[in-house]
Parts: C-alpha cells; structure tokens; sequence
C-alpha cells in the first residue's frame, strides 16, 4: 500500500468512526431521556384558577396534566371541600370539574386530587395536587344610557364602577358567559349593521368575534360550558342584494371564532343542560325546539315575545307569546313540561283580568318572580313573588307610578334585579334595582341603567 492510499484508507476509517460515535451518543441520549421520562411520571402543568384564584358562583375547576390520562383511574381520587355535587369532564389533558349547585359566595375551596392517578403510558401521579380556589360575589352587568347612547359597565353590589366598553355608545345587546369570566355583546358598527365582540370581565381582550357588515349579529346565547355561542344574524337588504350571508341562527366556536349557519330563527336560547336550543321563527309563526343530541326538531305554534326561561332541571320550560284581546295585544305565558310531554297555559283562571310576564325562576326551582298589571287597572307592570305552582306570595313592588321589568335571579336565589322607570314623564331615567328575598328591602344600585343582568 503506498503512503497515498494509506492516507486515504486512515481518513474514511476515521469518518466511520466519528459517524458511529456520533450514532451511539444520540442513541444513549434517547435511552436517557426516556428513562427520566418514565421516572419523572405524571405532573401538572397548570390549574384553573391558579392557587388562591378566584371564579364565579357557576365556575369550573381545571387541572392539566402533562400527557393524556386513564380518566377512570382518577375519579374517586378528586375532591373538593367542602364538599359539593357535581361531574368531571376531561378535554385533553384537562380535568375540569363542574359544580350543579352554585358555590357559596366568599367561601374558599379546597381542590385536591390524591396520588395514584395513572397516565395511559402506564406512567402514575406520585404526587399530591392541592391548591385553594375563592368563589367571588356576584355583580350586575347593565347598558348605561348617556345622551341616547349606550355602553356596558359593570358594578359590584358595594358600589364600585367599571366601565367595560368604549364604543360610543353602540352597545345594543350582551351575554354573559355562564362562569362570568367573558362578556359577549353586540355594537353597531359604520356600515349600518351590528358586529359580535368578546370581552372579559376586567374589560381586557376586547375583540370582534363576527363582522356582520349591513347586517344585525345580535342576542348571543352561550352554551352551558361557555364553548359555543348562538346568535341571531338579521340579514339587511343590502346583504340579501349581494348574495351575502343568509339571515337566521349561527353557531360561533370561541376558540376558533368560526361561525357556521345552522337553520333559520331568533331569539336562541339553551336548556340548562345544553340539550335543547329554542329559537323563535316569526315567518312561520312558530317556536322551534331542537334536540343537540338526538338531532329532534320540535315545533309549536306562536311567536316568542321574549327569549324562553327554563327550570334549574331542564324538565320545563317557561316562554310567552303575544295575542290580541280587544284589539290590544296581551302576553300570554305557557310551560312546557318535557317529563309528561304536555303544553299547558300558567295563570289562566284570571287571563282576562290579569297580564303576566315570562316569569324568572329561582335557582332551587322553587320560586318565581314575574310582572303583571290588571287589565282593567293602569299601565305599569309591578313585580309579585310565586312559588313553583303559580300561588301568590308577595309582592315585590306596588308603586304604581313605576314600570317594573327586566328581572332576574342572582346565582344562589337571594335577590333579583330589575329595571324601573317612572311611568309618563318624559325626562325619567331608567334605574337598575335589587331586592333582598330575605329583608323584602328594595334599594337603587345604578341610575341610567337597562337591561341588567347578574355576572357571576
């Protein structure tokens, strides 16, 4: 062998074994990480909230972990204290936990979830998981009108303001989420339409979910886990002209800011248990019902004249439709009850005397609050107190010189606000109320407010 080809032979010896160093290494390195894989096990990444966070009366608990678990081999390992009824759904790596009854105000939980929770690598929690969460008290959300225009604000019972939108005073309709962490709400934008926006609570993050162009993207309704909302797109002449977008009901995925149509309709509104969606179809003069999971379409005759309410349960469901007596039009309250399968008409006996609102229903199920004027007396509307089979108890308010509406139920069944303006003068404002249910004490929370409605 010459001394050239002796060079030659020693360079490519010398690159295999450099190569092969090279192989060996990274396959040491892979055998070693998996082996602190497998001794790290399972850990988590993050908790929702944070330990010591706060959430709403209606909030979720969430535990992510760092791969995908067995979920049957962590049921019985979660707790919460004190204790309270509720279900654990997964979504990924995430264990979310969901309250049925609503969280005590004030008080502070305990989450914990023991150790011997098992990933499917086979891989086990080790570790305890313990952290605090505080459920925050309840506020009220409502439209400040300042020269005809109107913009959202937030206040809590003790009286500290927040303004949530700067829009100039566009903000025509909103909904809360049900946890109370994002605000949806619709606003008039320079095209002559409405566009969908989000918010949170604290005011951040404001951005616009749907551009409706000329057309009105209003009442949005969100599902029970605050996922999806449901909004009534109203499509304008302008829009039907161009061939843009039909009108009636879409489905927007919040994470995604997807909006997919789904049938034609107003008014949305979903069943406690996110079951049912209930719409309004005013061409066809009939309320819609549709069945989430087993597709069912169900519909009844007449014309909402305000969003359905529902029992706590789901097993019934409150709405109104407006007819005509004397040549004046009367709202007329009827139940759906899904367990017998039967429509029936609340309050008939005094139908002809009387003229009741949709009624609010109280968390428990066991009371209901609603307006109502006599036919034969003036023309405000004052509140009165039922229980759940439509027997008097009190009333609420009895000034007659006020109209009373817009009410509702906080989280734990404690208090109702309401809107009152002071009936034929010309300068009133609107005043958001609240009534205590234990006092019977009535006091104003907000001057200049509609439309309020409880953040949890």
């Amino acid at each position: 062998m010459t001394s050239l080809n002796f060079r030659s032979w020693m360079r490519r010896t010398a690159v295999r074994w450099v190569a092969g160093g090279i192989l060996l290494i990274a396959i040491m390195a892979f055998i070693l990480l998996a082996v602190l894989n497998s001794a790290a096990g399972v850990r988590v990444v993050e908790t929702f909230p944070q330990n010591g966070g706060e959430i709403g009366a209606r909030g979720r608990v969430g535990i992510t972990f760092n791969q995908l678990m067995q979920v049957d081999s962590l049921a019985s390992l979660f707790e919460i204290q004190p204790r309270i009824p509720g279900k654990i759904e997964w979504k990924g790596n995430t264990l979310w936990f969901i309250p049925s009854k609503a969280l005590e105000p004030g008080l502070t939980y305990i989450v914990e979830v023991r150790p011997g929770g098992v990933a499917k690598t086979g891989r086990k929690l080790t570790t305890a998981i313990r952290f605090s969460v505080r459920v925050r008290p309840a506020e009220a959300l409502y439209l400040s009108i300042q020269d005809r225009k109107t913009d959202l604000w937030r206040q809590s019972l003790t009286g500290a303001l927040v303004q949530l939108t700067h829009t100039g005073g566009t903000v025509y309709d909103f909904a809360p989420s049900p946890d109370g962490e994002r605000i949806a709400y619709s606003a008039a934008n320079d095209q002559g339409g409405f566009d969908l926006w989000l918010i949170q609570r604290d005011g951040s993050q404001n951005h616009r979910l749907a551009a409706c162009a000329a057309d009105r993207c209003i009442q949005p309704a969100w599902n029970p886990n605050g996922e999806r909302i449901i909004y009534s797109r109203q499509q304008s002449k302008q829009g039907e002209a161009a061939g843009g977008p039909q009108g009636g009901l879409y489905e927007l995925v919040v994470a995604s800011g997807k909006s997919t149509f789904l049938f034609p309709g107003t008014s949305p509104s979903f069943s406690p248990d996110g079951q049912w969606l209930t719409s309004g179809e005013p061409s066809l003069g009939v309320i819609s019902l549709y069945n989430q999971q087993t597709g069912e379409r169900v519909q009844i005759q007449g014309s909402l004249s305000q969003v359905p309410t529902w029992y706590p349960d789901s097993s019934k469901m409150l709405y109104s439709i407006l007819s005509t007596a004397d040549g004046a039009p009367q709202e007329n309250v009827y139940e759906i009850d899904f367990g017998e399968k039967k429509v029936s008409r609340l309050w008939k006996e005094d139908a002809n005397l009387v003229e009741y609102s949709l009624p609010a229903v109280s968390p428990d199920g066991q009371l209901l609050v609603t307006s109502l004027h006599l036919l034969s007396g003036g023309q405000t509307k004052q509140l009165w107190l039922f229980d759940q089979n439509g027997k008097k108890l009190k009333a609420i308010t009895q000034d007659e010189l006020f109209n009373n509406s817009a009410f509702s139920w906080d989280p734990w069944g404690k208090s109702i606000l309401f809107q009152q303006i002071h009936f034929g003068s010309s300068d009133a404002q609107p005043q958001v109320m609240i009534w205590d249910l234990q006092s019977g004490q009535t006091r104003t929370l907000a001057q200049g407010g509609v439309l309020p409605a409880w953040l949890p």
